[in-house]
Formats: C-alpha cells, sequence, structure tokens
C-alpha cells in the first residue's frame, strides 16, 4: 500500500520524513477502527484521533488509502451517513467483516496493515483488496 503520495516532489530526509508520518497516522487510524463499534466520517476521525491536530486531507488520504487496499469499507449514503459541520451529508467508513471478525472469514489478521495488504494480495485480492475466501 502507498501511504504517502508525494505531490510536493519532495526528496531526501523531508521524503523519508513524510513517509514515516504518513504511515504512522495510516496505523493508528486502522487500529482507531479496530476499536470502533459503529462506522465513522473522516471528520469524526480526525476530532477524535487526532483532536482536529492534523490536516483533514492527511486523514483523509489514510482512510482512502486502507480502503484501496480493503481495509475499510464505504458506506453508501443512503446506508449510512453523518452530517459534517459544514451541514453536508457525509459517507462513513467502517472496518470490513474479514477484519472485525477474522475467524468467520477463514483469514488470520496480521498488525501490519501494509504486510496485511500484501497477504491478501498474495491470497488473489485484486489491487490489495480483500477478497472473501
Amino acid at each position: 500500500m502507498k501511504d504517502y503520495h508525494n505531490t510536493n516532489h519532495e526528496t531526501g530526509e523531508t521524503l523519508k520524513s513524510s513517509r514515516a508520518r504518513a504511515r504512522g497516522q495510516t496505523d493508528r487510524i486502522l487500529d482507531f477502527f479496530k476499536g470502533m463499534k459503529k462506522p465513522l466520517a473522516t471528520f469524526q476521525v480526525r476530532k477524535m484521533l487526532f483532536d482536529d491536530r492534523i490536516d483533514k486531507t492527511s486523514v483523509q488520504r489514510s482512510i482512502s488509502n486502507l480502503t484501496k487496499a480493503g481495509f475499510l469499507e464505504k458506506i453508501k449514503l443512503d446506508e449510512l451517513h453523518e452530517v459534517a459541520p459544514s451541514g453536508k451529508r457525509v459517507h462513513c467508513w467502517r472496518l470490513v467483516p474479514a477484519l472485525r471478525n477474522p475467524v468467520a472469514y477463514g483469514c488470520g489478521v496480521v498488525a501490519d496493515p501494509f504486510k496485511q495488504a500484501e497477504l491478501f494480495a498474495e491470497k488473489g485480492g485484486a489491487n490489495g483488496r480483500v477478497e472473501r475466501f
């Protein structure tokens, strides 16, 4: 899973630091979802986990990456949504069922989400997405 998108063309130690920070944020967000019983919107994760101390785009990036890698799933607006501080309806995300109850889906859960994505890909998951096997 690509945890940092180098759109600012960083190099050297700056790039290394940015990648480490992004990976740490992604790890914290995945661990946070593992402990949550209800789906959450990105603004809720930012407020509850980081007390609004990081950019909202950092939370959005991590949640997007975790969704693409098959760890989180986006819930349809008509199924469940939250109302953001802006007054707009926004999507919520939740941990995929295989990670909520790995025994029921016949797969083990690895603590490192990046290693987990590699394992799912090896088992035939398209682009690292979780396949129900």
